[in-house]
């Protein structure tokens, strides 16, 4: 049985992205840059104004022009500006030539009709003017190569016309859950039989990050039906993910079904609660997790070695590492030699430990923000102690 950290060590050296695929923008948030963007063209393409108001040519004595025509956005202008000549313009317009200031309409009187008079002390030469290429100039990079695609970035390759991106593609992802015991949402509830669980939990893990898995399966507790069951989702998926039947039970049948696949073990069980029945194994770029089947072991393993692999496979960088550290709100015990993933939130910036950790029990779920780690070199943890979380 190896240890958290050595476990996610060797998760890491054998993780590759996927190959890139090109995808509209509006598909690309929370996707990496698989390739370094270069801006097309300028952004402004042409000088504008910030804001209504009235272009001018700026001199230090001069207060007082004649508005000799308009320009909407949109529109190019027909003529030029003369000294002591202004032109009504709109935010977004091109600037006329013969100007470079805009006055804001806020700052000036209008006179007999035709004159616009301002005596602002804010009017500066230059002011509401957005240059060309203030934003970005042609062949500028824009996007760097592994870049997380966010809104603003979306709305950035726009602005220069950019329809596609070049990002990692997601991984597919297939859910399998074990056990003879589950019933279906909808189904009657007969006497030693439970709800199913995990692959609501499962589903609704992957979708949080952009994951819709390509099939959800519950598999009874039988090594042919199972083996048939991996066999054939296999064929459809990067990462397989199946919840219970992991452990040395004797209707634990999942290490048995893997043995024929020749996939290499990287590890089987880690030192940690919950969750320490934990099975993965790899073989050219394609995952299999066996997680254990109790619901909060399932959520935790996911948490820290399925969600970060998922993310790694999809470019993305440093998944592994704690979201943050706070310290504790209250002393906390725990047996030493095995590191604790417990339900937490945070309270005035400290960590408070919630209530009902057991592998079975997801009521704390409610409040639950984060995940803690305690160190499973320590069996004691004071109240101000800086620990690790992890964002759920």
């Amino acid at each position: 049985m190896i240890s958290v950290q050595e476990a996610k060590t060797l998760l890491a050296g054998y993780i590759q992205p996927l190959p890139s695929v090109s995808i509209p923008i509006e598909q690309a948030v929370n996707h990496v840059a698989a390739k370094t963007v270069l801006a097309p063209i300028a952004v402004p393409s042409f000088d504008n104004s910030a804001m209504d108001g009235y272009a001018v040519a700026f001199e230090e004595s001069r207060r007082r022009w004649e508005v000799v025509f308009e320009i909407p956005a949109g529109q190019v202008p027909t003529q030029s500006l003369l000294a002591g000549q202004a032109a009504r313009i709109f935010t977004g317009a091109m600037i006329p030539s013969g100007a470079d200031t805009v006055i804001p309409q806020e700052l000036i009187t209008i006179e007999d009709e035709r004159y616009i008079v301002c005596s602002d002390e804010k009017f500066k030469k230059g002011m509401n003017v957005r240059l060309k290429g203030q934003q970005c100039q042609a062949g500028m990079p824009i996007v760097l190569q592994g870049t997380v695609i966010n809104p603003g970035i979306a709305g950035l390759l726009a602005s220069v016309g950019i329809r596609d991106i070049s990002v990692n593609r997601q991984p597919v992802v297939a859910i399998i859950t074990t056990g003879s015991e589950l019933v279906a949402l909808g189904q009657p509830l007969t006497e030693g039989k439970i709800y199913e669980s995990n692959t609501y939990i499962l589903t609704a893990y992957l979708r949080l990050l952009g994951i819709d898995p390509v099939e959800q399966r519950v598999v009874p507790d039988h090594p042919e039906k199972l083996m048939e069951a991996i066999t054939e989702l296999l064929n459809r998926c990067d990462v397989l993910i199946i919840a219970g039947g992991i452990s040395v039970g004797d209707y634990d049948f999942v290490p048995s079904a893997l043995e024929p696949l020749d996939f290499k073990t990287i590890f089987r069980k880690v030192k940690q609660k919950p969750g320490k029945h934990i099975l993965v194994q790899q073989k050219d770029q394609q995952w299999i997790f066996g997680l254990p089947g109790n619901p909060v072991s399932t959520a935790m393993c996911f948490n820290q070695y399925v969600k970060p692999v998922l993310l790694a496979q999809a470019g993305h960088q440093n998944c592994f590492l704690p979201d943050l550290y706070l310290p504790l709100a209250t002393n906390y015990s725990k047996p030493i030699d095995m590191t604790h993933f417990l339900k937490a939130k945070i309270v005035n910036d400290s960590v408070v430990i919630l209530p009902h950790q057991e592998s079975f029990n997801l009521l704390s779920f409610n409040d639950c923000t984060y995940i803690a780690l305690l160190e499973e070199r320590l069996a004691e943890f004071q109240a101000g102690e800086r620990i690790a979380l992890f964002r759920w």
